[in-house]
């Protein structure tokens, strides 16, 4: 946090030169003084100029550093595994959330923040779910009027438009139950939770609490494709959801990697959500909290079917994570997920001093 305060809770700009009259002179140098916005972080009493290379010499001893301006919009998207495997993995999940947002909003002064909660579970109500599976060149889905060369029947039937499936049903849609079927208080129409809803952490809570009755085929980066691109588009499940203006923020949590199950690969997954931010890969911010188990001091142990314990390596998931400038992973395995999104929050701040807006 640096060269900037917050007082109050808010978040102030000063025009600093202005002081006093902003057309007199600055006594030593006959001049005016120049006039510059310069963003704020939290009051602690000190000022720490850290790496910044450019500074402002107010005079009187006080030099101040000058920093780009920063993101106040932050989209976050938490990917949830919802196998039979994670029910503990998911309590650490819905522990450590209260924080992660108190942290944002003090911290970083991100009152403006949208949450979108998604699973990866394909559900029952997707056309043509095994032509789809097995037709990997024929795009994401089939889609209404089977394309040339993808086998787009189900039991011999042709496949339903896939408009005509519900949003509850489609992968990548946004949570708005809980995993038992809870309503989440969020409004009709809005699969994501606002920063100004009456109960965010609460709405949160319901949201991830995605249950364990999912499919074993995982499918995280398909499920993001799709609840960030056709999803999030006009007339889509999740339409609204994302900002040109704001800093993605992407957390996956599952104790699989995403192998076969996906369409794509880790660099075509990349590739996804760096066009989605204008072409710039320093605009997201990806933690992957996943198995560890093929490491040398791996949290995790192996995957142990019997009682669901332990967790699968997660290679390609890895690599993924570790594509993005800021992107990291953790095990999934750890008893406290609170120091991995405290760690999280120095990342976001990092990513928001050299946030880029999309378009």
């Amino acid at each position: 946090m640096r060269g900037r305060f917050v007082v109050g809770g808010s978040v102030l700009g000063v025009m600093l030169g202005a002081c006093g009259g902003g057309d007199e002179a600055r006594p030593d140098s006959g001049t005016s003084g120049p006039v510059v916005t310069l963003p704020m972080s939290t009051l602690d009493g000190t000022l720490d100029a850290g790496d910044t290379a450019e500074r402002l010499d107010l005079g009187g001893g006080l030099d101040l550093p000058l920093q780009p301006m920063r993101c106040d919009k932050i989209d976050l998207v938490f990917v949830v595994d919802n196998s039979a495997s994670m029910y503990d993995e998911q309590q650490s999940l819905l522990a450590s959330f209260p924080s992660f947002i108190a942290e944002i909003e003090a911290v970083l002064a991100g009152d403006d923040y949208r949450v979108l909660v998604i699973d990866t579970d394909i559900g029952d109500g997707w056309p043509c779910y095994e032509a789809m599976y097995n037709s990997f060149d024929c795009g994401l889905w089939c889609g209404a009027n089977c394309p040339a060369g993808c086998n787009c029947e189900c039991n011999s039937q042709p496949c339903a438009p896939f408009s005509d499936v519900p949003c509850d049903a489609r992968l990548g849609a946004g949570r708005v139950t809980s995993g038992s079927g809870v309503p989440c208080g969020l409004p009709a129409g809005r699969r994501y939770l606002l920063s100004g809803d009456p109960d965010p952490s609460g709405s949160f809570q319901c949201m991830a609490s995605v249950g364990i009755e999912g499919e074993p085929n995982e499918r995280p980066m398909q499920a993001l494709s799709a609840a960030l691109g056709e999803l999030a588009q006009p007339g889509g499940c999740n339409e609204g959801f994302l900002r040109d203006d704001a800093l993605l923020v992407v957390t996956v949590v599952t104790d699989e990697d995403d192998s076969l199950a996906s369409l794509g690969d880790p660099p075509q997954w990349k590739d996804v959500l760096v066009q989605l931010q204008g072409g710039h890969e320093g605009s997201v911010v990806v933690l992957a909290l996943i198995g560890d188990s093929d490491l040398p001091g791996a949290v995790c142990a192996p995957f142990d079917p019997v009682d669901n314990s332990g967790a699968n390596p997660a290679v390609r998931l890895r690599q993924w994570a570790e594509s993005f400038p800021y992107g990291s992973w953790a095990s999934v395995c750890e008893p406290d997920y609170v120091p991995l999104f405290h760690d999280a929050i120095e990342t976001i701040d990092t990513a928001c001093e050299e946030f880029i807006p999309a378009g």
